[in-house]
């Protein structure tokens, strides 16, 4: 089995007693390695083929196999984590398994199917009893100190120096959060492992360090970033858990040429692993999985990490490294695990896969601390050089590597990444508004320098500086969101940044290549060009009650292809290089994408069958003096064309012309030499199968037009409020238009319950904002233009607002947005920088009575505003809002959303919009190096707060004796038959509690229900109550069995009595808990998230609404007429008036009634339909 002479430590006892681990003076040359093996045929196949690969495992005459997690499959939830168990004991039964752990010695770690829960983490409550199982299985001795310390992490070292080999099995599990990976803990014995002398090292984790799917290390950019900066040069990475097979590579400063080619498999031509620029050698990772059941059907996984020039390994494996410890070299393999296996189908049957790579002879690249010792770590983008304690002068082995580089950056301003950099440049102000108003809740979503994950279809675009990151860019304009899924939205935003300053992104030049459900164009097949971009935030909603929460996910670029339409090529002409670019447009690159907004296809189709573009798309506005135009944005492809237009474009709004055949959008347009700033309108007919014809966007078949009023060419004489009448004439023969002047029209926005109008902002002098509404509906007379019939002219309608009559310092108006509630949004631009809200009918009429929103700070409070430093530090930085768009209501609904639909949620949801914040800053240091353009920020605004942030506490009753006094006083004198007996302690309080005290007190209606505040007040008061948790008791027979156990030996008579299901659970039952179960006080009331840890989890307890039950009437009447014809003695009894109301409830509700599964529990909002409502509820709390 070996080709070296060694001796054995037999671990003793248990499980797998035959295991040997190689002696610590083990020359080890080949070891093997797999993850997912499951201990159950059922679902892959009838025999027990894939078990044989136990066999084809062991076979490989490894020195050493390590076993990376899933080893089996054992979830658990019973208490005990009885399932893993027993899954360890049928992998313990299988023969070949057997055989394996009798010739071959391993070693194992854990992912998350062995720890007990999928992709779980600290807060598993079994996790101690899953490690008692692990442990017992390999057999770990009992002065192991995994026996002693959280977690299953473990470092062996094998081999004399010069063929010293250390593997370093790590615990992806055990310490888990939103925050960390590995723990604080695990960390600190990381950096410490990593100080001991080897010539090889091999770490190993469950999921991927590299990867770009599913779990891994990338989730948390952070931990990445800090893993690669403190690993040394001669580390390979091991992983599993992605039942595929593949080879990747990163170099940890983040770019850099690799050095020569070796040919792969089929002879053609990839990237060594050699040193790069930065004198840092590229890490290699192999995962291997499956051993047993791997995923034939895996898709491409396109990833910047992924060794080109290696396919996927789709059938089941695992992976060997042989290593040659004289030519420091080494071949590592991924091996078909079921050849063997007679059973095995051919497409289950893989070939083996080799790549072969050299180690360093040196440990590391040396990297010199202040006070002289020496680290071996690798330098990082963001991190300062590691340091020494003061006065360390041992050898590198023995000083401790301290790292300095990844604050916690997500949801965090970026300029943590300059104070790494340079720690001197001192703290900078986090919150750039000045006013809120008191009715308004605002929250930061996300500021320019955040980094997240990348989108898999942008991979190949991002810059090679940003570490395989997604980096927030600024500043953001316009912006729209479409609904990927129900609680799945995509935010797209625009970066309004000039050419040149901007972001270098790689765009593909074929039609073959580049979009998102395409394979990546090779460097041949695309170029990088700089400027500015459209990108995509994908986010999830969580959504509970009224309630809603933003979680950002990934974010990539928009935009994969550029295609300019011209006169020769109106359809678009694609664009293949930065010189062809700028033989179209005259720019080296796109730039200044200002306002944009989403449109889904036939958007208009509720008022005609059609109406609106035939696909989903996202419009821009271009606004660059050397090449204004109309971004399209074809969201499905990512392809992107401008519309070439005679000046700078802020905006493009659609409007609804009342057929399938046309389409028509309000075109801002500035400035028009001559002829001052007018009002433009384009009207297009739908012809043919390209993108632009079947969108009615072919300018061939189109018309601009712009506004005359008669007697007016300015609007500085028209009166305020005044119905002026209008047309819209062809642009190449109007004269006298009205114009602006100097003035430059912004955004405009539609009103949705009349799609003709829109609201027009119109920035400097007094102008302000404006109503248009065009007769789009009775176009009159048409003319022929490439075969279409176009209209001669469009009758319209125009009304000034004139805002600064009432308001003296309004002016600059920029972004819009016109509420189908009869609110019209408005961004300021300049000097002012407040975000209003203006009353705004579907006529266009206001009262001008406007509420404002919030304020950015003046002039001299905007330096650095939650933005990178400029390193200017006596620099002000302007300031504005832009980019409104409605929130709050896209996640109840699905992709295939009706117009109606979206208008129905949004009137019903409660008022909330997305404000992009502009922060201009200059574009030096970090903002340069990084590509972040300027500051920003995307603003969660929502009006009357939202209920999460503000609802009251549940509170059950706890000493009511003086209550039930007042009763019994008002009872010896009144009929009380109609009334509510005593408060019960451990009852939930209702608000109509605060009614009948009223009257039991003497109180005057209304002193509490008018004002719920008042119940602290007099003698109620929070001591007559008790905090009671939105959840009541499910399954109670365990805690009831700890009361029995300690009530047998102890005086309970003080104490509550058992749990009952349904009941609502209280604060003090924890620290009741703590005595029955001996556990020092304050372990669950110190911190109530700790109610997960142990055995106690929410499994036992089940979601309750803030209601009571109050007429029950008719739901117990459902029950009666169930009940006599089924068995209804598993399900629960009447409901009871004043009972608290449980999410249960529901699902019982619908059989009950006869409903279809999930009438309710799909969607709780749904509770309040056909007679079920709110008005059979009563609210609990206050």
């Amino acid at each position: 089995m070996s080709r070296n002479m060694r001796l054995f430590v037999l671990l003793l006892g248990g499980a797998v007693a035959h295991n040997l681990v190689p002696s610590e003076d083990t020359v080890l040359e080949r070891i093997t390695f797999s993850s997912c093996a499951h201990q159950d045929p059922e679902g892959f196949g009838d025999d027990n083929i894939y078990f044989e690969s136990w066999d084809t495992f062991a076979a490989a005459g490894a020195d050493l196999a390590i076993l990376t997690g899933d080893n089996v499959y054992g979830d658990c939830v019973l208490p005990g984590c009885t399932e893993l168990k027993a899954a360890y004991d049928e992998l313990a039964a299988i023969p070949a398994f057997q055989r394996f752990k009798s010739k071959v010695p391993f070693i194992a770690t854990w992912d998350d199917h062995d720890y007990g829960v999928n992709n779980g983490g600290a807060d598993f409550a079994l996790k101690h009893y899953a490690k008692e199982h692990f442990l017992n299985f390999y057999n770990i001795p009992m002065d192991d100190e995994r026996r002693t310390r959280g977690g299953v992490y473990k470092s062996y070292t094998f081999g004399p120096e010069g063929k010293r080999l250390q593997v370093i099995l790590l615990d992806d599990r055990w310490f888990k959060t939103a925050d960390t990976i590995l723990g604080d803990e695990q960390w600190q014995w990381l950096a410490q492992e990593l100080r001991k002398p080897a010539d090889l090292r091999l770490l190993v984790n469950g999921f991927q360090f590299l990867g770009n799917l599913y779990e891994g290390f990338y989730q948390q950019p952070c931990e990445q970033k800090k893993l690669l900066s403190i690993l040394p040069d001669n580390v390979v990475l091991i992983s599993g858990d992605r039942h595929i097979g593949s080879f990747y590579q990163v170099d940890a400063m983040g770019g850099g040429a690799y050095g020569a080619t070796f040919p792969d498999n089929n002879g053609n031509p990839v990237m060594s692993l050699d040193k790069t620029k930065f004198d840092n050698l590229p890490l290699l990772e192999v995962t291997a999985s499956s051993l047993t059941h791997a995923w034939n059907e895996a898709g491409l996984e396109p990833g910047n990490n992924r060794i080109p020039g290696y396919d996927i390994v789709r059938t089941d494996h695992f992976g060997q490294i042989d290593i040659n410890w004289e030519a420091r070299s080494l071949r590592v393999s991924l091996v078909p695990s079921n050849t063997a296996n007679t059973g095995a189908m051919p497409s289950e049957i893989g070939q083996t896969v080799t790549i072969d790579v050299n180690f360093p002879a040196a440990k590391a690249v040396p990297v010199p601390c202040p006070s002289g010792c020496v680290h071996h770590s690798r330098r990082l983008l963001f991190s300062t050089t590691p340091t020494c304690p003061p006065g360390c002068t041992e050898a590198a082995e023995t000083c401790p590597l301290v790292y300095n580089g990844c604050d916690k950056w997500m949801g965090a301003s970026a300029s943590n990444a300059a104070k790494a950099v340079l720690p001197s440049l001192g703290t900078y102000p986090t919150d750039p508004l000045l006013y809120i108003n008191p009715n308004v809740s605002v929250t930061p979503l996300m500021s320019s320098g955040e980094f997240g994950v990348v989108g898999l279809d942008s991979l190949w675009q991002i810059p090679d500086k940003w570490n395989g990151l997604a980096m927030v860019t600024g500043p953001f304009d316009g912006a729209g969101i479409q609904v990927l899924r129900k609680g799945l939205l995509r935010y797209y935003v625009n970066n309004e940044i000039s050419v040149g300053n901007g972001i270098h992104l790689r765009y593909s030049a074929t039609e073959e290549k580049g979009s998102p459900d395409q394979a990546f164009p090779s460097t041949q097949e695309s170029f990088v060009m700089n400027g500015a971009t459209i990108r995509y935030f994908d986010i999830e909603v969580e959504f509970k009650s009224s309630a809603t929460k933003y979680k950002h996910l990934a974010s990539g670029v928009a935009i994969k292809r550029i295609y300019i339409s011209t006169d020769a090529k109106p359809e678009g002409e694609l664009v293949t290089s930065v010189a062809h670019m700028k033989s179209l447009t005259g720019l080296d690159g796109l730039s200044r994408f200002c306002g944009g907004t989403f449109h889904n296809e036939h958007e208009f189709s509720h008022l005609t069958s059609g109406a609106g573009f035939e696909d989903k798309i996202y419009i821009s506005g271009h606004e660059d003096g050397g090449f204004g135009g109309v971004g399209v944005l074809d969201v499905a492809t990512g392809n992107t064309y401008l519309l070439p237009t005679q000046m700078m474009v802020e905006t493009a709004t659609p409007l609804y012309t009342g057929s399938a055949d046309y389409v028509a959008m309000v075109v801002n347009i500035y400035p028009e030499p001559g002829v001052g700033q007018r009002v433009h309108l384009y009207y297009g007919k739908k012809v043919g199968t390209d993108f632009l014809g079947r969108n009615g966007l072919n300018p061939a078949y189109g018309q601009y037009y712009v506004l005359i009023v008669p007697g007016h060419e300015t609007w500085d004489n028209m009166d305020a409020l005044v119905e002026y009448a209008g047309s819209f004439v062809p642009v190449e023969t109007a004269t006298g238009a009205i114009n602006s002047g100097l003035a430059k029209n912004e955004w405009s926005s539609v009103n949705k319950h009349q799609p003709t109008m829109w609201a027009q902002s119109m920035a400097l002098g007094d102008i302000s904002v404006t109503r248009i509404r065009p007769d789009l509906l009775s176009a009159g007379d048409f003319t022929t233009k490439n075969g279409v019939q176009l209209p001669v002219q469009l009758a319209a309608t125009t009304k000034r607002l004139r805002l600064k009559d009432i308001d003296p310092i309004f002016g600059d108006p920029d972004g819009l947005y016109w509420s189908p509630r009869g609110y019209l949004m408005i961004a300021e631009d300049g000097s002012t920088g407040r975000l209003l809200r203006l009353p705004l009918d579907v006529e266009g009429n206001s009262d001008r009575h406007m509420l404002t929103v919030a304020r950015v700070g003046d002039e001299s409070k905007r330096t650095h505003l939650n933005s990178i430093p400029t390193f200017s530090l006596n620099a002000a930085s302007q300031a504005e809002f832009t980019g409104i768009i409605p929130a709050g209501f896209f996640h109840l609904l699905g992709s295939d959303a009706t117009p109606q639909e979206y208008m129905t949620a949004e009137l019903g949801a409660r008022e909330q919009y997305i404000v992009n914040l502009q922060l201009h800053s200059l574009s030096k240091g970090i903002i340069s190096d990084l590509e972040l353009g300027e500051g920003c920020q995307s603003l969660r605004v929502d009006i009357e707060p939202d209920p999460s942030d503000t609802a009251p506490a549940l509170y059950a009753w706890k000493n009511p004796s003086y209550y039930n006094g007042k009763r019994a006083e008002y009872c010896a004198v009144n009929d009380c038959s109609n009334m509510r007996g005593d408060f019960v302690p451990g009852e939930v309080v209702r608000v109509s509690d605060f009614t009948v005290l009223e009257i039991w007190r003497g109180l005057a209606p209304g002193t509490y229900t008018d004002d719920l505040a008042p119940i602290i007040a007099e003698s109620l008061s929070y001591s007559n109550l008790e905090p009671a948790l939105a959840y009541a008791w499910e399954g109670v027979g365990y805690y009831n069995g700890k009361r029995e156990a300690y009530c047998s030996a102890n005086d309970c008579s003080g104490m509550r009595g058992p749990f009952i299901a349904g009941e609502v659970v209280l604060e003090s039952d924890f620290a009741t808990l703590e005595v029955w179960r001996g556990l020092a006080p304050g372990t669950y009331t110190d911190d109530l998230t700790a109610i997960i840890a142990e055995s106690l989890s929410f499994k036992n307890m089940e979601p309750a609404l803030s209601y009571v039950w109050d007429g029950v009437g008719y739901y117990n009447g459902k029950r009666e007429e169930y009940c006599s014809a089924n068995d209804c003695s598993a399900m629960r009894g009447p409901f009871i008036a004043g009972e608290i109301v449980l999410e249960s409830d529901f699902a019982i509700l619908e059989v009950w009634r006869g409903l279809a599964p999930g009438t309710y529990t799909d969607d709780l909002t749904a509770i309040i339909a056909e007679s079920l409502s709110y008005s059979n509820m009563e609210p609990a709390g206050f």
